[in-house]
Parts: structure tokens; C-alpha cells; sequence
């Protein structure tokens, strides 16, 4: 049974909490109040907030969930019976930022004045009606935010707030950002910034990562990706980035202004990575963290042991045996091409690569074949399953998969054996230096068997020159 709170605090009284029986109570990053305004679709509207946490980045529930478990969907944040003076987020909450879901498709004196606030998300625009034909309240001449972000809201535009009394010096001009993704598919973003009436608004870094910020609390994957585009908007605002903006997406996705187009000259390890549309020559970007000892590497352009510093040497596969594989050192100047499986042994604990190369537009992650092992580079996240070798995660051993569920991560590779009985752990020969093993001091024993060069079988610690299991 539902329990009626009793709110004694100054803000919650100003609202007339006490004077309605159909109000609750729900925790959630915070301290909720709701009524419910449908009780058949199982629909509430948000009527207050309070929390005392400082910089903190609200999310608006979808849900509430009561004492008896029953779920309803949050569909209005509203102030029912209070004054022009309220609002659901009261001025002294130490708010940096506020996400809205999409469920919200009605919003009214969500926000009044409240001094920490810098921006806010609105998930599905679309859908939401806002009172008054703008969806927050504004005082005098202070403009509450720096910014609103409004998603799926190609066709809603919202004017300043009508003002009684004053000059109203503080605008809000509306940019439509076009974002593209690599599968084709393009969205309307309207971004919302507060500048001076009359004066040039500058786009620059930190507004763009406003941008990005807002897309990452969305849930969108930035790899995804292939354009923004700034300029729709273009004679209100002029546009000052000190860095290239792209470099936030990945590697050869565009960021369009009306003064030029950068492209982002970064890639990401461990991000999934797909070549660029035309041929691209020019700086790269490529860093990598816990690189000491052994490393399996696969990247898009071509690379060889200068790239990497002093202490780092390249080996490529020359040949597999039973337990063993063997490596061989690429002589000095000698060029890995793009896509190419290796191995880097480093003395570094991380790679920060910052190099002028050229990536194809067809560059692919490459297989090499050899004695029925596979070495297999992978440019994304794949699911390779029981029984392939990999180097774990100290670069100190190969060993293989035990698991379905095993992946092999962007810019790693891998082997695949298709010999039967094969060992949990390979041992690595290399051609400069004989016998030198990947099999830690702390690996389990193995029984072998000794034989003579007759083939016949001998016990250990008999003297002579003996043939170790196959070997």
C-alpha cells in the first residue's frame, strides 16, 4: 500500500505538497516527488526535485517504481497549482547538467533561474510539448543556461521568452546540426545557445564538445559517425577551434564549419575502425598504453621499427612446428605493409605514434597462412571463440581461448590452429636469438618423453644425445 509522505521543508510547502493526497515519494540520484496522472496507462508527472550533491549530471527517470513494486512511466515534469515564481528544479539545486528521456512528452517550469545549471539534453524533441512555445522559464534578463540540446526536432523551433518590464538583452539562436552516419543514415540535432541580441556568437571547442557530451549521454556510439555538419546556421555564428575538432570521432570522419572541413587524423585503439572513404595522406594519431614485452599488432598503414622509437623491434611469422612458432626480425628500414599481422617486442610501457602516413580507401586487416596456422589480424571486435591463441594481457605468453565468448580486440591478431592435440601455450622461436620462450618461470610442468637418434625410448638423466618428445 502506497504511503503518503508528509514534506515539511520550505520548497517542498511553496509547492502545496501537503495539500495533495496523491503525491509520492521516489528515490532515484536524488529525491523525487511524483502524482499520478493516469492510473489506467500507469502514467506520472515529476512535480519536485531536491538533492544537495554538488556538480551533479541528473537524469530524468523514464520510470518510478513504487513500495509495491508497480512501474509507471514518467510522461510530464510539471508544476500543478504553484506560482509563476516555481519550478520543478529549484534555484539553489546543485545542478551541472540534465538529460531528459524520451518518454517526456510534456514539459512545463522545469527550470528557474538555477544558478549551477550549464546545459541540457532533451532526448526525443519530437514528442514534447512545451507550454508557452519554449520549454523553460526564464526571469528578467538572465537566461537560466548556456545551452539546450535537442534531438529529433527537425520541425519545432522555440521563441525568447515574453518579458514584462525589461529589456531583454540575452537571445537564443537556434543551430541545426546535420550528424551522418557511416550506415547512411543522417539526424537533425537543434542546439540552442544564449549570446548577446546583435552580436556574433564564436563556435569553438569547448561549445563543440557540448555537442559531443550530449551525444555520449544519448548512448550514441561517436564511431559511428561519418559527419557533423556546423554551418546550417552560419550567419550568426563564426567558428574558433584551437584543435581539430574531429579528432573526437574516429579516424577520417569530417567536421564541416563554413570556413573549412577538418578531418580526424586520429585512431583509436580498440575502436572499431573502417577505412576512409578516398585515400587519406597526412599526420596519424595512434597511442597505445601497456606495450613492455611482447605485443600482437595489425594497423591500417604501413609501419617498421623507426616509427616506434629505439628498444622496439617488429617480428613477423616465418613458420609454425608443433608448440612452437617461429619469428623473424624485419631487418632495419624494411617496411610491414598496411593491414599486416606482427608481433612488437617493446621496452616502453606506452606508444604515443604520431606519424605522416597514407591509408588506402580498400586497406583491409590481412591473414597469414602458414604449415595449417593462421595468423589473423582484426581491424574490429570480433568474437573468435574456444581454442585460438593470443597473447595475454602482460604481453608475457601465448595461450589459448577457454571461453565463446573470446574476442579479439582492433589493431590485435591472433592464431588458429587447425592441428589436433594442440598445446595450451606456444613456445616462441626467435631467428636472432635460439630458443628464447614466451612460457613464464610459473608455467604449469609438462611430462615429455626422451628418445635416441634411433627412435627408441630413454629415461631421463640417462647420459647421450637424446630427441625430446618430437623434437
Amino acid at each position: 500500500m502506497r504511503r503518503l509522505f508528509i514534506f515539511v521543508s520550505l520548497f517542498l510547502c511553496a509547492i502545496n505538497c501537503n495539500a495533495d493526497d496523491n503525491l509520492y515519494s521516489y528515490e532515484d540520484n536524488g529525491h523525487y516527488q511524483y502524482k499520478i496522472t493516469d492510473a489506467t496507462n500507469k502514467y506520472v508527472s515529476l512535480m519536485s526535485y531536491s538533492n544537495d550533491n554538488e556538480g551533479i549530471s541528473l537524469t530524468i527517470p523514464s520510470k518510478v517504481t513504487n513500495e509495491d513494486g508497480e512501474s509507471y512511466t514518467v510522461n510530464e515534469l510539471s508544476l500543478i497549482n504553484s506560482s509563476a515564481s516555481r519550478s520543478l528544479i529549484p534555484e539553489d539545486c546543485k545542478i551541472n547538467d540534465i538529460f531528459i528521456p524520451s518518454s517526456i512528452i510534456r514539459i512545463y517550469r522545469v527550470i528557474n533561474n538555477c544558478k549551477t545549471l550549464k546545459y541540457i539534453i532533451i532526448e526525443n524533441g519530437d514528442k514534447i510539448f512545451f507550454k508557452n512555445d519554449h520549454p523553460f522559464n526564464f526571469t528578467e534578463t538572465i537566461f537560466p543556461i548556456d545551452y539546450f540540446i535537442i534531438f529529433n526536432n527537425s520541425e519545432k523551433e522555440f521563441k525568447n521568452s515574453s518579458l514584462v518590464g525589461t529589456v531583454h538583452k540575452d537571445e537564443i539562436c537556434q543551430n541545426k546540426i546535420i550528424i551522418t552516419y557511416k550506415d547512411g543514415t543522417s539526424e537533425t540535432v537543434n542546439m540552442y545557445l544564449h549570446y548577446v541580441k546583435n552580436e556574433l556568437y564564436t563556435i569553438d571547442n569547448t561549445t563543440f564538445n557540448y555537442l559531443i557530451s550530449a551525444l555520449q549521454r544519448r548512448g550514441t556510439d561517436l564511431s559511428t559517425i561519418s559527419e557533423i555538419n556546423l554551418k546550417e546556421k552560419s550567419p550568426i555564428f563564426i567558428f574558433n577551434f584551437a584543435s581539430n575538432p574531429a579528432n573526437v570521432l574516429s579516424f577520417g570522419a569530417k567536421v564541416i564549419t563554413t570556413d573549412q572541413t577538418y578531418v580526424s587524423s586520429t585512431i583509436f585503439d580498440k575502436v572499431n575502425f573502417s577505412a576512409p572513404t578516398t585515400e587519406y595522406t597526412g599526420e596519424i594519431t595512434y597511442s597505445r598504453q601497456n606495450t613492455k614485452d611482447w605485443n600482437s599488432v595489425c594497423l591500417p598503414f604501413d609501419i617498421q621499427e623507426s616509427d616506434f622509437g629505439e628498444g622496439n623491434k617488429i617480428y613477423t611469422l616465418t613458420s609454425v612446428t608443433d608448440n612452437t612458432i617461429s619469428l623473424s626480425r624485419i631487418a632495419d628500414g624494411e617496411v610491414v605493409p598496411a593491414g599486416t599481422p606482427c608481433f612488437i617486442h617493446s621496452t616502453d610501457d606506452e606508444w604515443s605514434l604520431t606519424l605522416e602516413k597514407t591509408i588506402s580507401s580498400d586497406v583491409t586487416a590481412k591473414t597469414i597462412v602458414t604449415d595449417g596456422m593462421k595468423l589473423i589480424g582484426s581491424f574490429t571486435k570480433e568474437t573468435i571463440g574456444i581454442g585460438k591463441y593470443k597473447l595475454n594481457s602482460a604481453g608475457s605468453y601465448f595461450g589459448t581461448t577457454t571461453s565463446d565468448a573470446a574476442t579479439v580486440v582492433p589493431f590485435r591478431c591472433y592464431i588458429e590452429t587447425t592441428g589436433q592435440n594442440a598445446p595450451s601455450r606456444l613456445n616462441v622461436n626467435l631467428d636472432e636469438e635460439a630458443s628464447i620462450t614466451l612460457i613464464p618461470d610459473d608455467a604449469a610442468a609438462q611430462k615429455v618423453k626422451l628418445y635416441d637418434l634411433m627412435g627408441r625410448p630413454r629415461k631421463e638423466g640417462t647420459p647421450g644425445l637424446f630427441i625430446k618428445s618430437t623434437r
